[in-house]
């Protein structure tokens, strides 16, 4: 790149790998992952130092810690290359989530956490056209979107401590392959009714993050964990006369709980299935889609006896 000219935008590859010992920088070897709209931002501590004298002009301001926010969005799809697992495994245990196998070890089954000593936080990385932004200790959070006529997305939102920032090629890489389908044919059951239509659905993780303090460190965190979790589910049904689907008032005023389940993929060997075994609607609004009339519903995720408010499988 000649000196001067611009970096393009669409030119971006994101790094991951989860660190052996938290908040201790490694160098990111796994690459295949296909983003859309990556941002990278500090958010620096700064102290401003107010004095008394014969001017009112500010001195310059102290950099204290140096978190940095960094999201992006990922396709909901399997990549099903062999043996390999999909490279959004790393992600998934960067969001508290654990991951175990199932019959093989690309069928993978994803539950929250809440030991401390069980999450993970990674060292990423994010090429700007041959500029990098590195950090470590990040831990963060994920939504699953699925909106009719769209793939359904992932959105990410990570929060770490700055490591490097500079000059950097390039990798060549090996992107992942596979296309994903339509938010359609979801199966979607709420209730046990198989005949509640959806045309909007995100699932929330709901992790808070927050850094752990510690002046030891130079910038003052070593790393960041999910000190709490607060899942929420938020959907559109169709509004129906009680005799011929579920009465979302009569669950809202009583505080019931229901099972919501749904999938996204086709084949038996390339679906991700979400099981959300206690929904419990917090809120409901008068809405409508394209003249129909709909519930907005936004539903709590509760725990049945322990970290189990939500369940993935990727068979």
């Amino acid at each position: 790149m000649a000196a001067g000219d611009p970096r393009l935008s669409r030119r971006r590859q994101l790094g991951a790998i989860i660190e052996t010992t938290k908040g201790t920088f490694v160098a990111p070897t796994e690459r295949r992952f296909l983003i859309i709209s990556p941002r990278i931002t500090p958010d620096y501590g700064s102290f401003t130092r107010e004095f008394l004298q014969a001017s009112i002009s500010r001195k310059g301001h102290v950099i204290t810690s140096k978190p940095v926010n960094l999201s992006f969005t990922l396709e909901v799809r399997r990549t099903l290359t062999g043996s390999t697992v999909d490279a959004v495994d790393i992600l998934l245990q960067g969001c508290g989530l654990a991951s175990a196998a199932l019959t093989s070890p690309t069928r993978r089954n994803y539950v929250p956490v809440s030991a401390l000593s069980a999450q993970k936080t990674l060292s990423m990385t994010l090429n700007m056209d041959e500029f990098q932004v590195s950090i470590r200790g990040a831990i963060g959070n994920v939504q699953w979107v699925g909106v009719v006529g769209q793939p359904m997305l992932m959105e990410f939102e990570f929060r770490g401590l700055l490591e490097t920032a500079g000059d950097v090629a390039l990798a060549s890489i090996t992107h992942e392959v596979g296309v994903p389908i339509a938010f359609q044919g979801i199966n979607l059951s709420f209730e046990s009714d198989t005949n509640v239509c959806v045309a909007n659905l995100r699932a929330n993780l709901g992790n808070q993050i927050v850094p752990f303090m510690c002046a030891n460190n130079s910038t003052g965190i070593k790393h960041f964990l999910i000190g709490s979790r607060d899942g929420e589910l938020t959907l559109d049904p169709q509004m129906t006369r009680e005799d011929e689907g579920p009465n979302y008032w009569d669950l809202l005023e009583a505080g019931t709980e229901v099972a919501v389940t749904f999938k996204e993929g086709v084949a038996a060997s390339s679906k991700w299935d979400f099981s959300i075994l206690k929904a419990q609607i917090k809120s409901l609004s008068d809405d409508e889609r394209d003249t129909i009339a709909v519930a907005g519903l936004t539903c709590g995720m509760n725990q049945t006896s322990g970290d189990d408010e939500i369940d993935i499988d990727l068979s």
